[in-house]
């Protein structure tokens, strides 16, 4: 399904809590005009909140925006998983979920993001 405004392309950037600057610089990086959607997710404690969107807002002229439930990614947005959810984009939504979960290899992750492939197939889930 397709939603107004939703981005056709994404970016998905994944890293561990050792990955920060990398992703700050990589984020920084990337064009005012990007025509794409990016999802940044860092595998994080959950004991604390992430200040990841502040950080990367400091570094872009992107709008960033933390991980939010139905949210619709769209181009020239940085969407932050937030620690301890699951992050899944289906049906061009994102979807956040906490728990165990099947990947669309049938796959079980227990991680922020999915582990490899990360594969699109039209009408799936792309784990992340």
């Amino acid at each position: 399904m397709t939603h107004a405004g939703a981005a056709d392309r994404m970016i998905v950037i994944v890293a561990s809590a050792g990955g920060v600057e990398a992703v700050k610089n990589l984020v920084a990086a990337l064009p005012e005009d990007l025509p794409a959607a990016v999802v940044v997710a860092l595998h994080l404690t959950p004991a604390a909140p992430s200040l990841l969107p502040e950080i990367l807002e400091r570094r872009t002229r992107l709008q960033v925006v933390p991980a939010s439930d139905g949210l619709v990614p769209t181009a020239g947005t940085v969407i932050v998983a937030r620690p301890d959810y699951h992050l899944v984009v289906e049906d061009g939504r994102i979807r956040l979920g906490r728990g165990r979960r099947r990947t669309t290899t049938g796959r079980r992750t227990t991680s922020s993001c999915g582990p490899p492939p990360w594969r699109t197939v039209p009408g799936s889930s792309a784990p992340c």
